[in-house]
């Protein structure tokens, strides 16, 4: 598909995964009363909600977060992979940016990257959010277009209480480290920017 019909059906679809993840959040019932003077009751978050974006790619999903908790707080973590091709489970990884919004530990945050090929980059994301920033793993909800079996379990056996919202899970990987079949490099058809030639 050429990248207008990409973006316009990824759009769609993320929505449906940021209301999936929103729908999963811990919940308070409250009263309120309707213009015609009625009591009844409201569903409210049990806390304020977050989202926090994995540069580049994450930011596809960062506007129909907005269009679904508008006004709620947004940070965003760029982490750079030095990987070993040849091994993508041998990789270090840093920290190049990170800006969080203030009492990031009393939300309920969603770190949103589309595709989840080793869970490397989630885990070490996972890392910043709850040892730098305070934020308790049950509190996360990691959302994801693309997930593979391996990238959940990773996920898992780093952060076992952490819930994954996802819109397909793929067998594994290629040769090339990309989720297969999965849709090759996610951030460079979204964004229109030139592909280097895969060796």
């Amino acid at each position: 598909s050429d990248q207008n019909a990409f973006v316009f059906y990824s759009d769609r679809l993320f929505s449906l995964l940021i209301e999936a993840a929103l729908s999963d959040l811990d919940l308070v019932e409250r009263e309120v009363q309707t213009p015609t003077g009625a009591n009844i009751p409201r569903f409210d978050c049990a806390a304020p909600v977050a989202a926090v974006s994995v540069l580049r790619s994450g930011d596809a999903l960062m506007n129909s977060f907005i269009q679904a908790a508008p006004g709620a707080p947004t940070g965003k973590l760029l982490l750079v992979k030095h990987e070993d091709r040849g091994n993508p489970n041998q990789a270090d990884y840093n920290v190049l940016y990170s800006r969080m919004p203030r009492n990031l530990d009393e939300c309920q945050v969603l770190l949103m990257d589309p595709m989840m090929a080793s869970g490397s980059t989630i885990v070490l994301a996972l890392r910043v959010l709850t040892e730098e920033h305070g934020v308790r793993p049950e509190r996360i909800t990691v959302v994801s277009m693309i997930s593979c079996p391996d990238a959940i379990k990773r996920v898992h056996k780093a952060f076992p209480n952490v819930h994954v919202v996802t819109a397909a899970v793929d067998p594994g990987l290629d040769r090339n480290h990309f989720v297969n079949p999965g849709l090759g490099s996610f951030g460079d058809r979204y964004f229109g920017t030139a592909t280097a030639k895969l060796h």
